[in-house]
Parts: C-alpha cells; sequence; structure tokens
C-alpha cells in the first residue's frame, strides 16, 4: 500500500470561507442543472442589456465598468460559474462540461491532483467536524 502525502490547503479567514462556500454553490449548480442555469443566465444577460439602454443603465454601466469590485469578482464569478456559461448561440452546456472533464483526464497526474485534493478536503471536514464539538 502506497503513503499518500497530505496536500494542506490554506487556512482561509471566515470571509473567504463564505466565498469559497459560494462558488461550491455555483460549481454544484451548474453541474446538477447545467441547462436551467445557462438558461437563467441568458434571461440575466438579456435583461441587462435592455436595461443598459436606459439612462439610468448607460449611467450604472459606466460606473460598472470602472469600478475595482467587479473586476476583482470576474475571476470568482468565473470560478463558481466554470467559466462556461455564454451569452448566445447553441452550445450545449453539457457538452461543454464534458470537454473540461476530457481535458482535465488528459493531463497526467489527474488522479494524483484528485486524491491530493479530495484528501485535504477530507482532513479539512474532519478537523471543522471537531471543532465543532468541541
Amino acid at each position: 500500500m502506497t503513503e499518500r502525502k497530505v496536500v494542506q490547503l490554506p487556512e482561509l479567514l471566515e470571509d473567504e470561507l463564505r466565498v469559497a462556500e459560494v462558488i461550491a454553490r455555483g460549481n454544484r449548480a451548474v453541474l446538477k442543472h447545467p441547462v436551467a442555469v445557462q438558461a437563467a443566465y441568458r434571461a440575466l444577460v438579456a435583461e441587462g442589456r435592455r436595461f443598459a439602454k436606459t439612462d439610468e443603465g448607460t449611467m450604472w454601466r459606466a460606473r460598472l465598468e470602472a469600478s475595482d469590485a467587479i473586476r476583482r469578482a470576474s475571476p470568482l464569478w468565473e470560478a463558481a460559474t466554470l467559466n462556461v456559461l455564454e451569452t448566445s448561440g447553441d452550445a450545449a452546456l453539457p457538452s461543454q462540461l464534458i470537454e473540461l472533464v476530457a481535458q482535465a483526464l488528459s493531463h497526467a497526474g489527474v488522479e494524483k491532483i484528485a486524491a491530493a485534493l479530495s484528501d485535504a478536503l477530507g482532513a479539512r471536514r474532519t478537523n471543522e467536524g471537531e471543532h465543532d464539538r468541541a
């Protein structure tokens, strides 16, 4: 039996843990309900584009384009949605998810990476459970 080295994830502050949980929930939604998430995203984009054509929408668009917070939020959005949502087109989201999995599987060592992440997350859950009981 080979011994696996446990990869330690960085300690996160309470606020960071909440952000990580939002990202994880986004991932789960995309994976569990890809067609519904894609439809909702396209509807929100369409509504936003209609609003942007109004005077108030023009003002908000300028404010958002200049916003540092929006620039910082972009990678979080991409992480939460696995960066597979599209504003238009006929691409079937489940096909995009399969492509992501195929790309991941093509990397040598994917099993090692998955095992390390699984071990690290399992250890964190165990530690959090012990902390909650204390």
